[in-house]
């Protein structure tokens, strides 16, 4: 299930887990070269998934936890929910 040093699944093994196809975003892994504007070495992966509503993203949530090689790498992980504000036009 992992790529790489972190938690980057194969395109498919996140499809299946979440139950719908993420936007994946990695930092750059290039050094900073502009010490007027620091910016710290850490590598980051981030999925954002939408859902459709709370039984949905339970049941991606109960998939994650099912899953022996997302267990293994969860110590690590931050689970967020956002929802869009009262003016959102994702109401």
């Amino acid at each position: 299930m992992r790529t790489g040093a972190g938690l980057a699944p194969a395109a498919a093994d996140a499809e299946r887990l979440l139950g719908v196809a993420p936007v994946v975003a990695a930092t750059a892994p290039h050094p900073d070269d502009f010490p007027a504007l620091p910016v710290r070495d850490e590598q980051a992966v981030v999925w954002f998934a939408s859902y459709p509503g709370a039984a949905a993203v339970r049941e991606a949530r109960d998939r994650l936890a099912a899953e022996p090689g997302w267990r293994a790498g969860a110590a690590s992980v931050q689970l967020l929910e956002l929802e869009p504000t009262a003016r959102s036009a994702l109401r």
